[in-house]
């Protein structure tokens, strides 16, 4: 904020209007190039890439593709602060070469190193599995078993793969199971927690296609069904509008139902049974506690629509 007055011998005038400016913001500098860009071929149509990325403050990057290392197109964006990438689709025994740069609101850095694989033949190509999918005949907490159904003859193994990010960062959970493995058990996993799974083939560093993504909740309880020692019978679950529990014996009891975060969306005192208005509360996993005595039991259930 400015003012200004005058003056003289005789004294000094009255200051003028009060004038005010903001100084514009500094410059964003250009994003630094990334470094260390490389590439592995895992399948006939699949090559991944790595690099470090070297700036903290690109916006996303932009990644190119030639198969002769001098016409470039192809081009995709990705997101800020991602430093690896798997790019399928690719035909087999195809060289290619890749660069990549980062980019903001003042500009593009320069060009990456450029970085080459080449795919392998589909002579003697791994089917990858399909129809992966939770094993449901027997639940266990703290664990997640998973069924797939296996394609490939001449297969040495299979690598499965979990996600606890919306699919988006894989670790290798199981890089060694046995030729003909359909099966496997992730454990432990956090109950009620989601997460994702895909499974591939492999053969002598060769790698078929990725299975279907699965996406489970991990159970909270084996059952909800009445048992020796007393749990109540809860149904129907899934439910739609109301849920109805029930006591093996008759006695005072408590309920809170809760969503995955554990925020109580009902509590209730009863007596042997009730029936849990859910109307008016969206679909999805929920955790319903059942208070007997001195006893406090969890129990997974699902609203669906």
């Amino acid at each position: 904020y400015f003012r200004i007055r005058a003056k003289n011998s005789s004294g000094t005038s009255d200051w003028s209007n009060v004038a005010d400016a903001t100084t514009p913001a500094a410059p964003i500098a250009k994003p630094a190039k990334p470094t260390n860009l490389s590439a592995t071929a895992t399948s006939s149509s699949q090559i991944n890439l790595a690099w470090a990325d070297a700036s903290n403050n690109e916006e996303g990057f932009d990644l190119e593709r030639s198969t002769d290392g001098s016409s470039w197109g192809n081009a995709e964006g990705l997101g800020s602060n991602v430093a690896t990438k798997e790019v399928t689709g690719l035909n087999a025994s195809t060289k290619y070469y890749f660069r990549i740069r980062a980019k903001n609101s003042s500009g593009t850095s320069d060009w990456s190193n450029v970085a080459d694989a080449t795919t392998p033949a589909t002579t003697g190509a791994l089917l990858a599995p399909t129809q992966l999918r939770q094993k449901t005949d027997r639940m266990v907490v703290n664990q997640i078993q998973l069924e797939w159904n296996d394609h490939a003859s001449n297969e040495t193994g299979y690598e499965v793969s979990r996600s606890a990010r919306n699919n988006s960062t894989w670790i290798v959970l199981k890089a060694d199971l046995s030729p003909n493995t359909e099966t496997y058990a992730d454990a432990p996993v956090r109950p009620g927690f989601t997460y994702y799974y895909r499974v591939r083939a492999f053969r002598n560093g060769t790698f078929s296609d990725y299975s279907n993504i699965l996406e489970v909740d991990a159970p909270v309880v084996s059952s909800t069904q009445p048992t020796q020692n007393g749990s109540p019978e809860i149904y129907p679950n899934p439910f739609t509008e109301t849920l109805h529990l029930q006591l093996k014996q008759s006695g005072p009891a408590t309920m809170h139902l809760s969503d995955m975060k554990g925020n109580v969306i009902q509590k209730a005192a009863f007596d042997s049974q009730i029936s849990i208005d859910a109307r008016g509360i969206p679909s999805g996993a929920y955790i319903l506690k059942v208070g007997v005595g001195n006893k406090l039991n969890s129990y997974k259930i699902v609203k669906i629509q």
